[in-house]
């Protein structure tokens, strides 16, 4: 994406009072990361995991998100938002798919490899295996994938309930879809719903109306305006729509072709319509993984 692109994309979300949305992955990412915003994710993982703010707070820090590959060929595994809080690492992973798209890609069986994996990992460093720390993921759902509860806890246990395999694993999901329904009630919404529709909304004055009076909620909601108008954020996010939809059509060749042809045609096809729109050659070559030269003969 290029200055002029960059630039017409802050215009339309400010002619549109808008804002990218929090559950887009780098944005998510982005968001939870900065210091303004650190009291809102103690918040947040309190909340869930029936721990005081305070206490998370003192306790937090961010940990590399990159997970070690199984296999020296296999593609980098890279988590959403990987914390410690004392003896606890915690997984955040922002789901934002269909449930269409949660089955074709199999992205909660990607999230539960995550979880066995930093589970793993703890084991290896620890002395012994009673001192591997609480490995906990908390997923960010953003539609109704269980029941109609906000916070859902799974853990190992046996067919009956009766026996938990271990304590130290638990996977977390909250419905995000409960809290649009709760504020469509026009019910009245807590501090960690607030927080869970921040996320979701791209209207400004809807999002100043969320946080009124709630000092952390409204700079919560600056960082994310400041965030939609920045050049740097926003060619990371439409880099991230592009890898998205490239990948996307590519599984769909994949399937529907079952040949490696299919693939690359349209990696062609997708860098003629990107040419058509003044894209960058060399942005049109990341994200496609074509060469300079293959997209200038197709000019």
């Amino acid at each position: 994406m290029d200055k002029e692109q960059v630039q017409k994309k802050i215009k339309e979300l400010e002619k549109e009072e808008k804002v990218l949305a929090g559950t887009n992955d780098c944005i998510f990412k982005s968001l939870f990361t900065s210091e303004e915003c650190k009291p809102v994710l103690a918040h947040v993982i309190g909340e869930v995991m029936n721990l005081t703010k305070e206490y998370v707070l003192s306790k937090l820090s961010f940990k590399p998100t990159e997970i070690a590959k199984e296999r020296y060929y296999e593609h980098g595994k890279i988590t959403d938002l990987l914390v410690e809080v004392s003896d606890k690492v915690i997984n955040l992973e922002m789901n934002k798919e269909t449930q269409d798209e949660l089955r074709q890609k199999g992205r909660l069986i990607k999230n539960t490899k995550y979880h066995y994996a930093i589970a793993g990992r703890s084991i290896l460093m620890a002395e012994k295996f009673e001192d591997a720390k609480e490995i906990v993921q908390i997923n960010f759902d953003c539609i109704n994938r269980f029941d109609d509860r906000l916070v859902i806890a799974f853990k190992l246990m046996d067919e009956e309930g009766k026996f938990c395999l271990d304590e130290k694993f638990t996977n977390y999901h909250i419905n995000m879809e409960k809290v649009k329904e709760i504020d469509y009630n026009n019910n009245e919404l807590t501090k960690f719903e607030k927080i869970l529709l921040i996320l979701q909304e791209e209207s400004k004055e809807k999002l100043r109306e969320i946080s009124k009076g709630e000092e952390e909620l409204e700079k919560m909601v600056k960082k994310l305006e400041e965030m939609s108008y920045d050049p740097e954020v926003i060619g990371l996010y439409d880099k991230e729509r592009m890898d998205k939809f490239v990948h996307d059509v590519d599984m769909h060749y994949a399937r529907e072709e079952g040949i490696e042809e299919g693939i690359e045609q349209n990696k062609l096809e997708i860098a003629k319509n990107m040419l058509k729109e003044n894209t960058d050659i060399e942005f049109i070559s990341k994200v496609t993984g074509l060469t300079k030269e293959e997209i200038e003969e197709i000019k």
